[in-house]
């Protein structure tokens, strides 16, 4: 008898993905009819349960999607493949796997600005190799300026922020103790650290190490 049930939910379920897809192809057309854009709507909240809506790539994803597609194109889907495993891997060494949904934000926040960061660094270094104008020059010395910063001023959790100054965990506690790193504390206890500072605090750390 259990057996049967499971059956049938799990073939409501894929009925009912089904139905979301279609759904959801109708209400991304450019004039989407209101009928199919408010059916898709009471699918997703009669169905919460079935988190439908992971199905759509997430605001983070798509920005990174969005990147590489824009700077490889169509010619370079084995370099994008590359750079998608890169980035991947980075999340992983950043332990998104386990971490709490905000973290798993940080975490995509911290890799986006690391690929634009290095993209634009690229850029310039080309850029400057040439013979340009002192506008261009400038142009480009202002694209690197603010991408340097935002990626500076992202924020991590503190084993993330050991893997990124190459320092334990204890290490990372310390700096934080000491008020040697930015940082901010939720009323919940967790602790959040400026990557900006903590670039400057690994710095020292590395050079000794070489």
């Amino acid at each position: 008898m259990n057996d049967v049930q499971e059956t049938v939910v799990t073939r409501d379920a894929a009925k009912i993905r089904q139905q979301f897809h279609g759904l959801l192809a109708k209400a991304n057309k450019e004039h989407p009819r209101p009928a199919d854009v408010e059916a898709l709507s009471n699918l997703l909240y009669e169905n919460k349960e079935m988190e439908l809506w992971k199905n759509v790539m997430g605001m983070g994803a798509l920005a990174e999607h969005t990147v590489l597609e824009a700077e490889l194109g169509a010619k370079g889907q084995g370099s994008r493949k590359c750079w998608e495993m890169r980035l991947a891997s980075m999340r992983s060494a950043l332990g998104q796997g386990g971490a709490s949904p905000l973290e798993q934000l940080l975490i995509q926040q911290v890799t986006l600005c690391w690929l634009n960061l290095n993209l634009v660094e690229y850029k310039h270094s080309n850029i400057m190799k040439q013979s340009i104008t002192l506008t261009l020059g400038m142009y480009w010395e202002k694209r690197l300026t603010a991408a340097q910063r935002r990626a500076e001023t992202t924020i991590v959790r503190p084993l993330q922020a050991a893997v990124i100054a190459g320092v334990s965990v204890r290490t990372i506690n310390r700096w934080v103790e000491s008020n040697r790193i930015h940082f901010m504390e939720t009323a919940d206890g967790l602790l959040f650290l400026c990557v900006n500072s903590l670039s400057r605090e690994a710095l020292p750390t590395y050079n000794r190490q070489v």
